[in-house]
């Protein structure tokens, strides 16, 4: 009878699950957010994770042609300049293979892995992110992907060559100005009907389109197109609306417009509208071919799944990875009132946040790209990926930009963060837009994905025969009951007894435990919520948005717990992985307080204060004194979190001056204090630079000749790196 009631009234409140909605609900696949979910974490499987690493023909790739592309390119010259890549750049692109990353050997390409690829793009966007988007678009969602896994055998050995060695140049255009998010609204059209093609009469179909926003669409010889096809006459079917597809449009048809492009935040990648007339093609055009019509949404969703966590996140990486070298080595620099500004605690708090965010996003890219790397593709994985990092790299790289100060918004050939900052975003907003990521897709897609029942209760529910429909709920109901139950009980015993008494002995155990108990209160409280809210919950967007950084957060911490165990030999991190971990937890304790305080029932709110909440003696390391006495701990370690930021080989660019700027310091700084000595004891004046201090020292024998030389190499350097662009007034030269 109840189980009648609640049936009724869920089938009233619930939406009515599209066949596009049902796609995306059911593509890719569940991972390690599965089990936080369900509060089921297994601590001995998720140690035992080993990250995956590159192969030796990527590391010698990354060595060599990344190497050399870096050393070719700069983004102030692409932006201010040329406006584009240099002609040898792009032929540089195409003759070592950077449009055929993901592309089989086979037919000419790389196939590298996605972690193979994700390094090469990070590596590439650490010295010019306009470069990086370049290479990043044509391995990512468009045409060589799509044929990879759809095309017709035909179509690889036609297009797929072609693709690997530059001869083509790929698009994909889905974004229209109708519909962006909602990619399903698209009102392009292409029509089954018969028409001419190289002088002869077939059947085709005759496509109009309208897309913007469509990187490399101004130099592409090959579109990669979404629409919708219509086949109003019954040619090949009895079906007049046949869904959303993708077809291969050469862009030298007649009717095809792509001549025009786009200035995103002013970084000049090639980016801009593409559009079509009537344009005829023939229907073995279409990806995957005839049989392949109406299945664009399912192809688009697969794959899109898992680029989402390769391309974005390498951008976020490098991003975050730039922020915190810079920042950390430039703050131990630059001088303000007589100390290093590292000194200042103004400073030590946003170095804090970008020390932790390189920590936290880089592994969980890691952990990611392992998932990939291992053939599965992890939608909500992937979904968190997007999101958390390319938020992070935001953050960030607008806290180095205010470390930096002045020399970071004065553009010029040694500003490497100025177009970083422009591009950040562009990350946010493109591949599903971050707003969109958080308050509907991570929970909302993945509380489908990764509940036992739910899915199945959402399909009982859009049956179209009411009784079977009834007969399907009560039977899943009855185990969603008992299933509720047992997590109720599960978060009870969690809350006082650990589950698993073997991490105890682990170093970070304090920490498993916590997350251990936080899990199996979640899948309680998450489910409760799901339970209550019943079909609102897909429009409750603030409670989905929470519900989905709740999950989020505690996946990322379990990533961090992943990475140390395969970083645990270097243990000078240790005291940076636990105020990374009670970073993320203070995170999570916060938005239960935003749950708790935004739910009108006194139960579920009590609920959600024991289950959701940090333990306050967790929380209380997360100290300033703790964070100050981290950072102290850095300085040397840098280079093992910072291993994707490019050196120039002639060491010229900004980030490989304050790199040898800092070490040079670090190597003097015996002599430096010896010089800080002689002005505090009055033997030298104070009030003159540093490099007549010097010269002075040396006159007084306080210096021999070669740590005075030493000094003033240190010097330099340092002139050097705070150093900015000024440019000459042409009316004043002439004058």
């Amino acid at each position: 009878m109840i189980a009648n009631l609640i049936f009724q009234k869920l089938k009233k409140s619930t939406p009515s699950v599209s066949l596009t909605e049902l796609t995306a609900l059911n593509s890719g696949d569940s991972s390690l957010e599965s089990h936080i979910f369900t509060g089921n974490i297994d601590w001995v499987s998720v140690l035992k994770v080993k990250h995956s690493k590159l192969s030796q023909e990527e590391i010698n790739f990354c060595d060599l042609e990344v190497q050399q592309l870096c050393d070719m390119v700069n983004d102030f010259s692409i932006n201010t300049e040329n406006d584009d890549l240099s002609p040898e750049v792009w032929s540089f692109l195409k003759e070592k293979g950077f449009f055929a990353l993901n592309i089989k050997k086979e037919f000419g390409g790389k196939e590298f892995t996605p972690y193979g690829i994700s390094q090469i793009v990070s590596q590439i966007s650490t010295k010019s992110i306009v470069t990086a988007i370049t290479v990043m678009v044509p391995n990512s969602l468009g045409p060589a992907e799509l044929l990879q896994h759809y095309g017709t055998e035909e179509q690889k050995k036609r297009y797929l060559p072609k693709l690997a060695d530059g001869s083509d140049i790929p698009c994909f255009a889905l974004t229209s100005p109708e519909s962006g998010s909602d990619a399903t609204s698209i009102l392009d059209e292409g029509v089954i009907c018969y028409g001419e093609f190289n002088g002869e009469e077939i059947l085709g179909m005759r496509l109009s389109w309208d897309k913007r926003y469509i990187t490399l669409a101004p130099v592409a010889t090959l579109i990669g197109l979404a629409f919708k096809a219509k086949d109003p006459d019954n040619l090949i079917g009895d079906k007049k609306d046949l869904g959303i597809t993708c077809a291969l449009i050469p862009s030298d048809l007649p009717g095809v417009y792509n001549n025009k492009r786009h200035s995103p935040c002013g970084l000049m990648f090639m980016n801009g509208p593409t559009t079509g007339q009537s344009v005829f093609i023939p229907l073995d055009f279409i990806i995957g071919g005839q049989e392949y019509i109406g299945k664009g949404w399912m192809m688009l969703v697969d794959c899109l799944s898992a680029g989402r966590g390769v391309s974005l996140p390498a951008l976020g990486a490098a991003t975050n990875q730039v922020a915190y070298k810079t920042s950390l080595q430039y703050s131990q620099l630059r001088k303000q009132f007589g100390t290093e500004v590292f000194n200042f605690q103004g400073i030590k708090e946003p170095l804090f946040e970008i020390a932790t965010n390189n920590l936290i996003t880089e592994s969980f890219r890691k952990l990611v790209l392992t998932a990939l790397n291992s053939g599965v593709s992890p939608t909500i994985l992937t979904a968190m990926a997007k999101y958390h990092i390319t938020e992070s790299s935001r953050e960030s790289i607008s806290h180095a930009m205010d470390i930096h100060a002045g020399k970071s918004i004065q553009c010029g050939v040694d500003n490497y963060l100025h177009f970083l900052h422009r591009g950040s975003p562009i990350a946010i907003t493109v591949e599903g837009a971050n707003i969109l990521t958080r308050s509907l897709m991570i929970f909302g897609q993945g509380s489908v994905r990764c509940h036992p029942y739910l899915l199945a209760e959402f399909m009982s529910l859009n049956d179209p025969d009411p009784v079977q429909g009834l007969k399907s709920f009560k039977k899943i109901f009855r185990k969603h009951v008992v299933y509720s139950a047992k997590k109720y009980v599960t978060s009870i015993k969690r809350n006082y007894i650990c589950r698993n008494r073997a991490i105890k002995k682990h170093k970070l155990s304090n920490f498993m435990i916590e997350i251990d108990r936080l899990s199996a209160g979640y899948a309680f409280i998450a489910d409760l919520l799901l339970l209550t809210t019943g079909g609102d919950v897909k429009r409750e967007e603030h409670l989905s948005a929470r519900l989905g950084d709740y999950l989020s957060y505690l996946t990322l911490s379990v990533s961090l717990i992943i990475d140390y165990q395969n970083n645990k030999e270097n243990s000078q991190l240790l005291k940076l992985y636990e105020l990374s971990l009670l970073k993320l937890l203070n995170k999570i304790n916060k938005t239960a307080v935003e749950l708790e305080l935004n739910c009108n029932q006194k139960l579920l709110s009590a609920y959600i204060a024991s289950f959701l909440r940090v333990k306050r003696k967790t929380l209380s390391s997360l100290t300033d004194k703790n964070k100050d006495q981290m950072l102290r701990t850095l300085t040397g370690n840098e280079q093992s979190l910072t291993n994707l930021v490019h050196m120039d080989s002639d060491h010229e660019c900004g980030i490989s001056t304050v790199h040898l700027a800092h070490a040079a310091k670090q190597d003097v700084k015996g002599l430096y204090k010896r010089i800080t000595e002689e002005i505090s004891n009055g033997e030298l004046p104070s009030e003159v630079p540093m490099t007549v201090a010097i010269r002075m020292a040396k006159d007084k024998d306080a210096l021999n000749e070669e740590e005075a030389q030493k000094l003033q190499h240190a010097e330099k350097l340092l002139r050097k790196t705070i150093s900015v662009q000024a440019f000459i007034i042409q009316d004043k030269e002439e004058a």
